[in-house]
């Protein structure tokens, strides 16, 4: 009677357990992208309705994200689902303290401005590096300017 594996059906096993993985982990890194997209964009709408809240109590935007700490948000997601530190800038009017609108930024899962999106972004497996970008509703009716479509 014969005990354990030969080299050939060893082999062909390896050869299985390779091909299952060569398909499931992109699969499975895709899906983990997928869902710090969807992450990043959830938490710059819940900071965008914060902000918005916190126009109307000091009749401006918050200078720096951390304002919203507190009374507005808590805790303020400071880094998107991939760990990138959001880019917060305040559109000012005059005088300076009176802030007229802001852009929030995600950058995507490399982290760094840029690439541009495809045209039209579709949400699929292979563009998560593109910046995701929020508008204030005084400079574009508080919308997402760049995001990808659902």
């Amino acid at each position: 009677m014969k005990k354990g594996f030969s080299i050939v059906e060893a082999m062909i096993s390896l050869a299985i357990l390779v091909i299952i993985a060569s398909i499931a982990v992109p699969q499975i890194l895709a899906g983990v992208n997928r869902s710090n997209q969807r992450r990043a964009m959830a938490d710059m709408r819940n900071i965008a309705t914060a902000n918005d809240t916190y126009r109307l109590e000091y009749g401006r935007y918050a200078e720096r994200l951390q304002d919203l700490e507190g009374g507005f948000m808590n805790p303020v997601p400071l880094r998107d689902a991939w760990e990138n530190l959001f880019e917060y800038k305040v559109f000012g009017g005059s005088p300076p303290p009176n802030r007229q609108g802001f852009r929030l930024v995600s950058f995507g899962s490399d982290g760094s401005e840029g690439p541009e999106p495809p045209l039209p972004w579709r949400l699929d497996d292979s563009h998560f590096t593109p910046d995701i970008v929020w508008m204030s509703k005084a400079i574009s009716r508080g919308v997402f300017t760049q995001a990808p479509l659902r």
